[in-house]
């Protein structure tokens, strides 16, 4: 059941030309990267602290 949540979201983003999705939940995370396999998006999905890091530079 996470995994069609996961994929239902992933289309949600997709229909509104997202290109990164963000969470801050490890297990949303997995679960949300597992669907995005499945589905081969072009989407990223990133944990908050990964992306924050990656904008703010060293």
């Amino acid at each position: 059941m996470s995994t069609e949540l996961s994929k239902r979201r992933l289309k949600e983003a997709v229909d509104t030309g997202a290109s990164v999705v963000l969470t801050a939940c490890t297990y949303c995370f997995r679960m949300l990267e597992d669907a995005n396999k499945v589905m081969r998006t072009n989407l990223k999905v990133m944990d908050l602290v990964e992306f924050l890091d990656s904008v703010m530079g060293d």
